[in-house]
């Protein structure tokens, strides 16, 4: 009796746990970390190092999804874009390079002040390219991140990711339709057209990135 009420509660948690996770591309951490300090957070627009033009509002909605996964209460983005702008006049990532002095960034400590917040990610996309090589399609998504603790100005966690895929287009059904035209397709419909190789880059930052406090959503 009393292993059927332990088993019935292990199933509970587990649901509960599903439940919260409802929406989210990337799986709840298992557990969140009462000692850390940063509980609240931003998520700074990216340096787009790439050429196209919206690899970096993807791979930020993607990482905001992973830090709330982590317990971070996350600062919605268009919130914090709009005090960027208003207090700094920054409009772009490129803007926020703490490793060009020479651009007039502000620092860690005075973004963390005029955010409200207790940690800033610094987030860099290196790639974000798909391509149609003869026969082949190449895909590719590298970034890199950056968390500072903007209370202290200490770097608590940075690491790089990419994930990368080459298909044969010989091996395709309908190369045309399953290939470029999904890759328009995806793009007329706002969807992120590297999405397989996004959730994979999530899945290597996760591995390693810190958990918060113990704020869910």
């Amino acid at each position: 009796m009393e292993i059927g009420r332990k088993l019935l509660l292990y199933v509970l948690v587990a649901v509960f746990v599903m439940a919260l996770c409802a929406g989210c591309s990337v799986s709840l951490r298992p557990y969140p970390n009462p000692d850390n300090p940063i509980s609240r957070v931003a998520v700074l627009p990216l340096h787009n190092k790439t050429e196209n033009v919206t690899g970096c509002e993807f791979v930020r909605h993607a990482f905001i999804d992973l830090v709330k996964a982590h317990y971070y209460s996350v600062m919605p983005p268009g919130e914090t874009d709009q005090i960027l702008q208003d207090k700094f006049g920054i409009t772009l990532g490129g803007q926020l390079d703490l490793s060009n002095p020479g651009i007039g960034a502000p620092s860690p400590q005075v973004m963390g002040e005029a955010l409200g917040v207790d940690g800033v990610f610094y987030g860099t996309l290196e790639e974000f390219n798909h391509i149609y090589l003869m026969y082949y399609e190449d895909r590719r998504v590298e970034v890199t991140f950056i968390f500072i603790n903007s209370k202290t100005g200490l770097t608590v966690w940075e690491k790089e990711a990419q994930a990368s895929n080459t298909y044969s287009l010989n091996r395709l059904l309908n190369p045309y339709a399953q290939g470029l035209g999904g890759m328009l397709m995806s793009r007329a419909l706002g969807q992120n057209p590297l999405k397989e190789e996004t959730d994979e880059v999530m899945r290597k930052l996760g591995e390693t990135l810190p958990c918060g406090p113990g704020y869910v959503r």
